[in-house]
C-alpha cells in the first residue's frame, strides 16, 4: 500500500483501508492487506472483527483463529489488571 511507504500518508492509510473494503468488499487481498502490512497499526479488536467479517462473506479463510484471540484477549486482559496493580 502506497500510504504505507510515505511517512506523512500513515496516519491516513487505516481510513483509505476501510475505504477500499467498502467499495470492494469481495477482494479478499484487500483484507489480508491489513493484517500483513497493517498489524501493528490496527488495535487487535479491529484485526478480529475484520476476521469475522471474512468469514460472513465466505471469503475462504484456511485458519481458524478463535481460539488465538481468545488467548489474545485473556493475555489482554491480564496485562491490563498487572497494570492497574502497578506492574510495568
Amino acid at each position: 500500500m502506497y500510504c504505507l511507504q510515505l511517512p506523512q500518508l500513515q496516519s491516513q492509510a487505516k481510513d483509505i483501508w476501510y475505504r477500499a473494503l467498502r467499495a470492494c468488499p469481495w477482494a479478499k487481498e484487500l483484507y489480508l492487506i491489513g493484517f500483513e502490512k497493517m498489524g501493528a497499526m490496527l488495535p487487535f479488536s479491529e484485526l478480529k472483527s475484520t476476521w469475522r467479517i471474512m468469514g460472513e462473506k465466505e471469503l475462504r479463510v484456511h485458519v481458524d483463529l478463535e481460539e488465538r484471540f481468545e488467548d489474545m484477549v485473556e493475555l489482554e486482559k491480564q496485562a491490563r489488571e498487572q497494570r492497574s496493580l502497578g506492574y510495568r
